[in-house]
């Protein structure tokens, strides 16, 4: 009994943080991909130049844009393998999946990069590809239709989901959808629909009309729920961060916490921030006085206690994707 005890506090000592986010040098203006070691905040290159949108594939492996391209690169820039010409990956829940779009449409490729199937479709490429619960389909969007569509890419099938509908992403569990809707030109709309839900009915909206909430994400275990609100519908000077609120939304409550009042939204990408595991801390990009941003690490249980990862004024951080490691 006594080995069981002390394998479980070395289990528990063992798991770290390690972050991947998208920076660009202000003194050189490139662009790159980087990972970050929360508890040394180590920093490593992904590549030379011009990366962007890292994805965990698993905990040691990331897919990221090099140039107009789809890599798979290690955390320790050890290897480097290219996938296919494309955009924007997406990686499925399990990490056996990944989508992005490419010159012909959609490509939907397995975690070695062989490609399984190609949707030719037209879509917009500032709405992030969004893989089901199951990892059959991919959600799209389409904007000259101004409507998600999912491709069931086993089945060669591609049906309306909802028009005015963006990033429908499933709970933990499966059992929900957590939607954004709103038109391009308006005010942006949270809400939980079941999986079976169709346009014609009605939503459970978490935010009202006129607080313009967008890019919602589900905590790990479906309790919590985090969205931006816009506190702009314009660009800062000097930066192309738009100022926004982050809120923490309780499930079973129904009560709202505001995180932060200095995050950033960064137009075309999704997500915009993450929790830990073990959903005691949250990462999210907050805007410097120079315009810049930097990665703010949030302790959840800490009376939102704030620890600034990124102290490089000169490297505009943004995007931070958590993934525990182990071992």
């Amino acid at each position: 009994m006594k080995n069981i005890f002390i394998w479980l506090a070395v289990f528990k000592l063992s798991l770290w943080g390690q972050i991947v986010f998208t920076g660009v040098d202000r003194l050189t203006e490139s662009v790159k991909a980087f990972y970050l070691n929360v508890e040394t905040e180590q920093l490593t290159e992904l590549s030379y130049s011009n990366s962007y949108l890292p994805r965990w594939l698993n905990e040691n492996q990331i897919v990221l844009n090099i140039g107009n391209s789809i890599f798979k690169v290690d955390k320790f820039r050890e290897r480097q393998i290219y996938f296919f010409e494309g955009y924007m990956p997406a990686v499925s829940n399990s990490g056996k999946y990944i989508a992005a779009y490419s010159p012909k449409g959609i490509t939907i490729a397995d975690s070695t990069g062989k490609i399984l199937r190609v949707l030719e479709v037209d879509y917009w490429s500032k709405i992030t590809p969004i893989f089901s619960h199951d990892e059959k389909s991919v959600f799209y969007y389409d904007k000259k239709r101004e409507a998600t569509f999912k491709f069931d890419w086993e089945k060669l099938t591609n049906h309306l989901f909802a028009h005015y509908v963006f990033h429908p992403v499933y709970s933990p569990d499966g059992s929900k959808l957590l939607i954004n809707t709103g038109k391009v030109d308006s005010n942006f709309r949270v809400g939980i629909v079941d999986t079976n839900w169709n346009e014609n009915q009605p939503v459970n909206y978490i935010t009202p009309i006129y607080e313009n909430s967008i890019v919602p994400i589900w905590s790990p275990s479906g309790r919590f729920i985090v969205y931006m609100t816009l506190l702009s519908k314009n660009s800062i000077q000097n930066s192309d961060f738009i100022p926004a609120r982050i809120v923490l939304y309780d499930t079973k409550s129904k009560t709202k916490q505001i995180i932060s009042e200095d995050a950033g939204f960064t137009e075309g990408a999704y997500p915009q921030f993450s929790f830990s595991k073990d959903e005691r801390y949250f990462y999210y990009t907050a805007i410097r006085e120079n315009g810049t941003g930097t990665i703010i690490q949030v302790d959840l249980n800490s009376n939102f206690e704030k620890r600034i990862l990124i102290n490089d004024s000169n490297l505009d951080a943004r995007l931070p994707l958590y993934c525990d490691k182990l071992f």
